[in-house]
C-alpha cells in the first residue's frame, strides 16, 4: 500500500487509486509570531519547514492548489527531513 502521487510509479507496476488525501499546513503559534507573515506560497521559503524524505534521498515536493485550480509543486528547504508522516507531526 502506498500513499502519494502515482506519477512516479513505474509503467510496469500495477496501481489503482482508491482515494485522495488532504494535506494541511500548520505551525506552532510561537513560530508564526517570530517569522514574517505568510501571504503567498513563496513566503513559506522563509520559514523552518519539516520536509518528507523519500527512500532515494530526494525530498518530496509540497503540492498546492491555487485558487484558479492550477497545481504548484515546490521542493521546500527545511531544517529537518523525516521519513514518515508521524515524524512530521512530532517535529
Amino acid at each position: 500500500m502506498r500513499i502519494g502521487s502515482v506519477e512516479f510509479l513505474s509503467a510496469v507496476l500495477a496501481h489503482r487509486a482508491i482515494g485522495r488525501e488532504r494535506v494541511i499546513f500548520c505551525a506552532a503559534p510561537r513560530h508564526l509570531q517570530q517569522r514574517p507573515a505568510i501571504r503567498e506560497v513563496a513566503d513559506l521559503e522563509r520559514h523552518d519547514c519539516v520536509t518528507y524524505g523519500r527512500a532515494d534521498g530526494s525530498v518530496s515536493p509540497w503540492v498546492m492548489a491555487r485558487p484558479n485550480g492550477q497545481i504548484e509543486r515546490r521542493t521546500m528547504n527545511g531544517r529537518i527531513v523525516v521519513g514518515s508522516g508521524e515524524a512530521q507531526v512530532q517535529a
